[in-house]
């Protein structure tokens, strides 16, 4: 499965990689079988247009094992960055 958000990265035809980056924000309830794809080829598209950038994936309250694989892409690439929004809630101060 291709994404939009990948697909219209790879089809530009400007250099990108000399002066802009790219933060993507990925919002991720209860998707365990579909994450790491999704990450992958964002990854793969962003690392050919961008010399600069960042996805931050948070996981918004799953039950299932979001949070587990946010946490294993983050941990195999530093460009990856994991939020479990439910635990930093829990966490807060009233």
């Amino acid at each position: 499965m291709r994404f939009p958000f990948v697909e219209s990265l790879e089809s530009r035809d400007a250099d990108l990689t000399d002066s802009h980056s790219i933060s993507v924000f990925g919002p991720a309830l209860n998707e365990a079988g579909n994450l790491e794809c999704a990450i992958r080829d964002i990854v793969s598209a962003a690392e050919e247009a961008f010399d600069d950038y960042e996805v931050l994936i948070v996981n918004d309250g799953s039950t299932d094992n979001t949070g587990e694989e946010a946490e294993g892409l983050a941990r195999e690439n530093s460009k990856i960055r994991d939020q479990d929004l439910l635990r930093e809630i829990m966490m807060s101060p009233c």
